[in-house]
């Protein structure tokens, strides 16, 4: 069963999506979905047997949508997409410092800054392998590369130190 984390507004919630997309569990409390497309971005969502309306713009994960005429924001992550997030925002809010720490046990494939390099909101740092799947972790925040801790080929645990921006 896929696993999701959906962010309404300043609420989050865990969904689980079992195999055939027709149900879903949301902060444990199951619901069964069905969802018929009505026009271009608009759809018809019976849950649990209870018709809304849904009108989605943006997307696929970061979307604004109209639920029976009211607008909200949602947006929706993978456990993989939340870990990479947490473990490369700096914990410390308003810090001038931010450190990048490996979200996963990895091999670094590639290092795409060097030290000294000024570096934009969502540029690539690093390029992690795990589980034969490469994962680029991105820059949350403009800044100057301070320290690079790894170098390509190197195998980095859980929570290391990659690098840290000024």
């Amino acid at each position: 069963m896929p696993r999701c984390f959906v962010a309404l507004g300043d609420q989050e919630y865990i969904a689980d999506v079992n195999e055939n997309g027709r149900g879903v569990s949301v902060a444990g409390t199951a619901a069964s979905l069905h969802v018929t497309r009505i026009g271009h971005s608009q759809y018809s969502v019976l849950v649990n047997g209870r018709s809304v309306t849904v009108v989605f713009a943006g997307g696929p994960t970061d979307l604004d949508i109209l639920v029976n005429g009211k607008r909200c924001h949602l947006k929706v992550m993978s456990e993989r997409e939340k870990l990479l997030m947490a473990f490369s925002k700096n914990e410390a809010a308003g810090s001038k410092q931010l450190e990048i720490h490996a979200p996963m046990p990895a091999l670094v494939v590639k290092v795409e800054v060097a030290v000294g390099d000024e570096v934009k909101l969502g540029q690539g740092l690093v390029v992690l392998e795990a589980m034969k799947m490469e994962n680029e972790i991105k820059c949350h925040r403009g800044g100057k590369i301070r320290e690079i801790h790894i170098k390509q080929g190197q195998a980095v645990e859980k929570g290391d130190l990659l690098m840290i921006l000024e």
